[in-house]
């Protein structure tokens, strides 16, 4: 996939956006503990990468401690990622995460 990140399943990063934004107690222990939450939903990141997402979960939580609740509104984004995320298209999965 890329030199920071890696996943045996192709669906991996979809599935993870998809069950980080619809389960709250998903994504509070993602956020608790982001690298081993990826590691234990198949998603390998290098250890530059690993660092990084620490660092950077630590910062936004502590700017935007909002960020914690599941966000509202976005039913019909998560349905199309989902329809998307279809194991038949050819693309792999994006090597950015956003939340």
């Amino acid at each position: 996939m890329s030199k920071y990140i890696s996943t045996k399943n192709r669906d991996s990063l979809r599935q993870f956006f998809l069950k980080v934004n619809r389960d709250a107690v998903f994504r509070i222990k993602f956020l608790a503990n982001p690298v081993e939450v990826l590691a234990a939903e198949g998603i390998t990141l290098s250890p530059e990468a690993e660092k990084e997402v620490r660092v950077v979960t630590a910062v936004i939580l502590r700017k935007l401690p909002e960020l914690s609740v599941v966000p509202t509104g976005f039913d019909a984004l998560l349905a199309e990622v989902a329809q998307k995320g279809s194991s038949k298209g050819p693309e792999p999965d994006p090597s950015m995460l956003i939340l």
